[in-house]
């Protein structure tokens, strides 16, 4: 047993005022370090960013490196703690502090030296390697000092005679209060207000304040520790080590699992937030400053009963989540919906930490204790950054951790007793389940349109797995080795799972299907999709829900329904391929758009592009680089023809214009190409390369047919703004920005910085378009306020229309050191050729027809002859004739008829066929007014008619060019400055 004397060299009592000291010293020193430690994140993933294309993926890694680090400098505490005598500990940590300052004041956590010499960014391969190596020398020592602080200092004041050192587990929560202070403080305070170069002097300021007040702390715990050995400590005096109860390994493991389930959440809430929204820390800041709040309160002597509701909260918002991600029903605010993801993290933060404050161990373990909390956080970022995106197509770790929350924290409620009764209505839960679920795929069998045996076919598999484990659960109840209880852990969420594939599948049943849309969607004004889903995915939750007293049983249910539902959607057709790499998860898929079959590019619930697969139309740019929009009024304006130069001679000569396109996505911007023409794409991920460029199996064409007609394509991979700069000065004539990363154009790409190298990479006459298409953030005001910075024209369209096959609404921002270049757009008058194209476009869309007035001449005489002309032909004659040949046509009936007229009139649009391209010349004399009529204002009688029934500016007359405004309060922006939450437009 441990003495209960002090040396007497160090005196036994403390006074008063000296308590009244203590305190506030220590409490300060960790309150410091804790702001510092968390206003280093935001800064050092601002910095990072531009070298790896902004994308989400920095964020997260960065975060595994500082957690990293933060489970070695609670190492070192533990250590240090446990081996070293007061003296050493005081000795070793003022040496780590020196050295930290001394690469502080090396690097300032300065990356471009780096990155320009011995570590140049990768190009080809993962980044996460280069990303924690240049972390580690930049910012490695000085984090770790900092990170040593809180279980040190408590530590240290646990030595001391203060009244409160007894359970220094409080000081804890002042910690937290400084990182979660420092989080939100950066986007609202920092950012708008010190550029980066003043926010590394910040930082160096702080640590320096931090390494006094350390020292401060390290003197004060010395005075009352033995000159020689240490003496002992008020834990020990107030609970001798006979009396402290000895961990276990259980007791660790399940400190762990606490602490890693609401690290992986809140990275997992990250991701799923940055890639719908932008990469930018305004968005990365709320989870992390939530996930610290809950350490605050729960560590703050919080009465036990409020952890106990967040408790009760948390199989609550947990169901209501998943139903959201499952479904991807969600509110139709996007800051309501954020604030359900944000609301269950905090909740189960605030569960799973609660837990953790409840379960601390004596001080004696204090720097153990946070020594494994701290591993846990660090599993949880191996397990979201490093382990998910090699395991995973999806971001399934979110709702992974999710499960593991609710299965972790304490039952809710008393448990049921076991009883018979209890029995026969769980029997009657598995019997309703299997029973109903074979019901409904009998009755999606019985449907004429698809074969009776497809739809057991899709899960024979399946149904055979789910009888074998049902017949082994039952048979291992029944010799004893299964409690009954615990067999329907595992048995009520199978069968849960079986019910939602049933309901999945029979409510598409022509039985049910026309009850449901009919009687109960069109009655709530719901749709099919929003009834089935509830039905569906909603009730089996909802039933989950009743398994609040099982922990386990609610996490299996609900992660019941999740598989379920993947299973099912897995059978979509549409779906070619799902793939995730570092800077997201890219999904291809296969869809009718305007009756013709399309390929789409989507990442996150963002459209990166898509292509026509049908013949005559694989060439169409098409979503935001239509020809009718913005860019393409740029590339047919400004670019349609040849440009004046000067060759290696001197002499004056004439070629095609030069195009660079940062951001490759589906190829779109190839269609533009023509024999002979050189455009570069800047890229930095791999996946999309492949998918679109010159991977083994290419899912978009637009590259490939380009180079088929002779266009010299080539690409250049790593981040575009480092690619560009290597671009020898004045060789573009069109410089295309659209990196999209998800929903945003990474901040970097828009800096004064980043235009001034796009300038000097222009022609004297050249154009930088920038696609500022954004749900969340004006952009606009940025760009303007950088071209009036750098005195040049600039232009801004936005386009909503999207009545062409399609096309999508975009905005787009022209820049230009010449007046000249921009004159074409600045034309209100439409062109001859815009005009035609207008008509042509209009003479595919049969709505038109029955709103011209009858003129004798005009578009609806076009389009009926060339659907009769089309009505004529053999083929499609054919296809009609497959459609049968009722008695009386109903409307259903001629609805087919026509979307086979108006393909084949779409067809013939876009043919290069000699027999089509003479029809539309026979139709074009005939009926179409003389182009260079319509483009005067009001002229020609079909256009005056169109105008009068409001068709022409429905069927999409091109959006004017304006000059935008400038916006002080957005500033300048610049790679040391960028004020986000002015751009805000939500």
């Amino acid at each position: 047993m441990a003495k209960n004397t002090r040396n007497s060299s160090s005196p036994a009592i403390s006074s008063p005022t000296e308590n009244g000291t203590i305190l506030p010293i220590f409490a300060a020193t960790i309150f410091t370090s804790a702001t510092i430690l968390f206003l280093v994140q935001p800064m050092v993933g601002k910095i990072l960013l531009p070298y790896l294309g902004g994308t989400p993926a920095v964020w997260n890694t960065c975060m595994l490196f500082f957690q990293a680090l933060l489970l070695a400098g609670y190492s070192y505490s533990h250590w240090s703690t446990s081996r070293l005598s007061p003296q050493m500990q005081v000795k070793v940590h003022m040496a780590v502090l020196g050295l930290a300052l001394l690469v502080l004041l090396l690097f300032r956590f300065d990356i471009e030296p780096l990155a320009k010499g011995i570590l140049p960014p990768p190009t080809e391969r993962n980044p996460i390697a280069w990303l924690l190596e240049v972390l580690l020398i930049a910012a490695g020592l000085p984090f770790f000092a900092v990170s040593t602080s809180a279980p040190l200092i408590q530590r240290w004041f646990s030595k001391t005679p203060h009244p409160q050192a007894q359970d220094p587990y409080f000081l804890y929560a002042a910690s937290n209060l400084g990182s979660m202070l420092a989080l939100v403080g950066y986007p609202f305070v920092v950012e708008p207000n010190l550029t980066l170069e003043m926010q590394r002097w910040v930082w160096l300021a702080g640590f320096s304040l931090l390494a006094v007040l350390t020292t401060t702390c390290g003197y004060t715990m010395l005075r009352f520790a033995a000159s020689n050995d240490e003496s002992p400590s008020v834990e020990t005096q107030a609970t001798p080590d006979t009396e402290t109860p000895e961990l276990t390994w259980g007791q660790r493991l399940r400190w762990v699992m606490l602490a890693a389930v609401p690290s992986s959440l809140m990275l997992g809430a990250t991701t799923y937030m940055t890639t719908d929204i932008a990469a930018i820390p305004l968005l990365w800041i709320p989870p992390l400053a939530l996930y610290l709040l809950s350490f605050i309160l729960v560590f703050s002597r919080m009465p036990s009963f409020v952890v106990s509701a967040f408790n009760i909260l948390l199989p609550l918002t947990a169901m209501l989540l998943i139903f959201m991600l499952v479904t991807g029903i969600r509110p139709p605010n996007i800051l309501l919906s954020i604030g359900v993801h944000l609301l269950v993290l905090f909740v189960a933060a605030m569960a799973c930490h609660g837990l953790l404050a409840r379960e601390r161990p004596a001080p004696k373990y204090l720097t153990e204790f946070y020594l494994w909390m701290s591993a846990g956080g660090v599993l949880g970022g191996i397990f979201n950054g490093l382990v998910a995106p090699l395991a995973f197509y999806g971001l399934a770790e979110y709702p992974i951790a999710l499960l593991a929350a609710c299965a972790l924290c304490s039952a809710t409620g008393t448990q049921v007793a076991e009883t018979a009764g209890t029995r026969r209505a769980e029997w009657g839960l598995v019997l309703l389940s299997l029973i109903g679920s074979l019901i409904l795929f009998w009755l999606r069998s019985l449907d004429v349109e698809i074969p009776s045996y497809s739809i057991w076919s899709e899960y024979y598999l399946f149904g055979a797995v789910v009888a074998g484990i049902l017949a082994w659960l039952v048979v291992s109840h029944l010799s004893g080795q299964l409690q009954f209880a615990t067999m329907m852990d595992m048995m009520l969420p199978l069968c849960i799972g079986v019910l939602v594939l049933g309901l999945l599948t029979g409510t598409f049943s022509d039985m049910l299907f026309t009850s449901l849309k009919t009687k109960i969607a069109d009655k709530f004004g719901l749709s099919f999709s929003q009834v089935q889903s509830i039905l569906a995915l909603g009730v089996p939750l909802i039933i989950c829900f009743t398994f609040v007293d099982r922990p386990v049983r609610l996490a299996l249910g609900a992660g019941a329904v999740i598989l379920a539902s993947t299973l099912y959607h897995s059978h979509d057709s549409g779906m070619i391929t799902q793939r995730r790499g570092f800077f997201g998860v890219l999904q291809v898929e296969s869809r009718m758009e305007d009756g013709m079959a399309a390929r789409r590019l989507e990442h996150g619930t963002t459209l990166h592009g898509m292509q026509f697969m049908e013949s005559g139309w694989m060439d169409e740019p098409l979503t935001y680089y239509h020809r009718s929009g913005p860019i393409g009024q740029i590339v047919k304006q400004c670019f349609d023809g040849r440009v004046k130069d000067t060759g290696a001679d001197g002499k004056p000569i004439e070629r095609l214009p030069r195009l660079g396109v940062i951001g490759l996505g589906t190829g779109s911007m190839a269609a533009y190409a023509k024999p002979d023409q050189e455009m570069t794409f800047f890229d930095i991920d791999p996946m999309v390369r492949s998918f679109s460029f010159d991977g083994a199996n290419l899912y978009f064409g637009y590259v490939a047919s380009a180079k088929k007609r002779g266009a010299k394509l080539d690409i250049r991979m790593g981040d575009a703004r480092i690619r560009m700069a290597n671009e020898p000065d004045g060789h573009y004539d069109l410089i295309v920005v659209d990196a999209f990363s998800s929903d945003a154009i990474p901040v970097h790409l828009i800096t004064l910085e980043a235009l001034r190298i796009y300038i000097n990479k222009l022609t004297p006459q050249g154009i930088v378009a920038f696609h500022v298409s954004n749900r969340y953030l004006d952009l606009v005001p940025v760009l303007a306020n950088l071209a009036k910075n750098e005195n040049l024209e600039i232009r801004y369209n936005s386009d909503n229309r999207e009545n062409w096959s399609g096309k999508t609404a975009s905005s787009w921002v022209a820049l230009s050191k010449s007046k000249e270049a921009m004159a074409p757009l600045d034309s209100e008058k439409m062109l001859p050729e815009m005009v035609k194209n207008i008509h042509l476009g209009l003479l595919g869309l049969p709505s038109f027809a029955s709103l011209t007035p009858g003129t004798g001449r005009g578009l609806a005489y076009s389009q009926d002859a060339l659907r009769n002309q089309a009505g004529g032909e053999e083929e499609v004659k054919a296809k009609i004739a497959e459609l049968g040949k009722p008695e009386v046509k109903t409307p259903e009936f001629k609805a087919k008829e026509n979307a086979i007229l108006d393909k084949r009139v779409q067809e013939i649009l876009v043919s290069d066929k000699n027999d089509d391209i003479r029809l539309m010349a026979i139709v074009q004399s005939r009926f179409l007014e003389n182009p260079d009529v319509m483009a005067q204002p009001g002229g020609g009688f079909s256009a005056m008619a169109l105008m009068l029934a409001g068709v022409t500016q429905k069927a999409g007359a091109p959006a004017p060019w304006t000059t935008p405004e400038t916006k002080p309060s957005v500033g300048l922006w610049t790679d040391d400055y960028s004020n986000l939450l002015a751009t805000w437009n939500r």
